[in-house]
């Protein structure tokens, strides 16, 4: 392509630069322009003899503590006060901007904020500070493509991966006049608050149902509807080997409550002869906790399917993973995968629903309840493998009442839908916060400074 085609494909307003197009009154800048970078280096690195507890030291801040984007002080390590106290041009404070320079995580970014303790940094770890734009939007261009793709570009080390100081000060970034870049980071700040109160909202739910289960599940809270007998008077409570239940209640196992235990097993040629389209074909991957995970779904052929008749699944089986690192996931079947199978490491459990509901059983297996017993039939707790019997003998208690299950169900069911959808739309917003910044950081979209204070 000539220069003239090049040309005629920038739009008007726009020219090209080593950092793609943007507006004609932005400029291109590096990044040790507009800052300076430190980092623990030399002698003022720190050995195991400068760790101490908590309460005697001060926080050496990690890869660890940057998650998302943003800092997160609920853990770390602790260095003496006179380690920290050496280094003065590594203490971290509100609004500087740290960058992982080493080790697989890097060039994760994050703006502190919310630091409430006296902080420096771990070798792994540098901090830009003198800023002289907007420490938000500085911290949004880090963590854009546009340096994102110049790290990957000059990071070195092989095993051990590791950014140059000096390396990281020469990137180009696009950069707007003043005034422009607060208006940017002002927005991209207001999505992340957006994002983070749905994160907090998720936390809250999560822990409101956590809480639900351990009362619920076990009997200690009765609904209004099912906490008395027909005279009125509050029904009570008895002895059991799983602890006091309601006297309505029973203890009963999987093998009282099961028309069939079993699993399935990995064709011959493994991968190989997935299909596009078919049967789905359940792996343990596919099952979360409590819901189905079937974003990689694999696929049989009805020649393969017919070879497995008796691992066919149907809506409402209960799907156990009994071997690996996700032994004890359980989810139920519905109709995306119903006619399908399993392999190996998944259990179907298909229970006589005239004397347990599917989806309560889900519960009672992923909570503390049912993991509790996975547990203690693993060799040292390392939740090696269960076999048919172990799952058998799984033991719950129960309402006798099948309305009173299937309330109990609902209502966690329908915690966990609206656990489901907040999570949707976490995705969503964050979806829409990437597409903001490629956007906004290049120009693409210019926002009406007019409006901006």
């Amino acid at each position: 392509m000539n220069k003239s085609q090049n040309l005629k494909s920038i739009p008007t307003g726009y020219k090209q630069t080593e950092v793609g197009i943007i507006p004609v009154d932005w400029k291109v800048s590096n990044i040790g322009d507009l800052c300076v970078i430190f980092g623990r280096i030399g002698f003022r690195g720190y050995t195991k003899a400068d760790i101490v507890s908590q309460d005697q030291g001060v926080l050496s801040i990690s890869p660890s503590n940057i998650i998302g984007g943003r800092t997160s002080f609920t853990h770390g390590t602790y260095i003496t006060r006179q380690k920290y106290e050496e280094s003065p041009e590594i203490k971290i404070y509100e609004d500087d901007i740290l960058l992982v320079k080493t080790g697989s995580t890097y060039g994760k970014i994050a703006l502190v904020k919310n630091l409430k303790e006296d902080a420096t940094l771990n070798p792994q770890v540098v901090v830009f500070k003198r800023l002289k734009s907007p420490a938000a939007f500085l911290a949004y261009i880090m963590q854009s493509d546009i340096v994102q793709n110049q790290i990957e570009e000059t990071i070195v080390g092989g095993a051990i991966p590791t950014l140059s100081q000096k390396v990281v000060l020469s990137y180009k970034i696009p950069l707007p006049a003043p005034r422009e870049q607060l208006a940017i980071a002002n927005v991209l700040s207001d999505t992340d608050a957006l994002i983070i109160a749905i994160e907090q909202l998720i936390v809250k739910k999560k822990a409101i149902k956590t809480a639900f289960i351990q009362q619920l599940l076990t009997g200690r809270t009765r609904l209004p509807q099912y906490s008395k007998h027909p005279d009125g008077t509050i029904k009570s409570y008895k002895h059991t080997e799983l602890g006091l239940i309601p006297v309505d209640w029973i203890i009963s196992t999987i093998d009282e409550c099961a028309n069939k235990v079993g699993s399935g097993k990995t064709p011959t040629g493994g991968s190989s002869v997935y299909t596009e389209a078919g049967h789905p074909f359940v792996r343990s991957q596919n099952i979360g906790w409590g819901k189905l995970e079937l974003s990689d779904i694999a696929y049989i052929s009805d020649s393969i399917h017919k070879t497995f008749p008796g691992t066919e699944l149907a809506e409402n089986d209960v799907l156990l993973n009994i071997t690996g690192a996700s032994i004890g996931r359980c989810a139920l079947s519905d109709f995306r995968i119903a006619g399908g199978n399993v392999n190996q490491h998944v259990c179907i459990i298909r229970v006589n629903s005239d004397k347990l509901i599917p989806k309560l059983l889900v519960e009672l297996m992923n909570a503390d309840i049912g993991q509790n017993q996975i547990d203690s039939f693993q060799a040292g707790g390392n939740r090696e493998g269960l076999n048919f019997s172990q799952v058998r003998q799984l033991r719950f208690a129960i309402p006798k009442s099948l309305e009173e299950q299937n309330t109990i169900a609902t209502i966690l069911s329908d915690m966990d839908a609206e656990l489901t959808a907040l999570e949707r739309k976490l995705a969503k917003f964050r979806d829409i916060k990437q597409g903001m910044m490629q956007q906004l950081l290049t120009g693409r979209i210019r926002l009406p400074l007019e409006q901006q204070p």
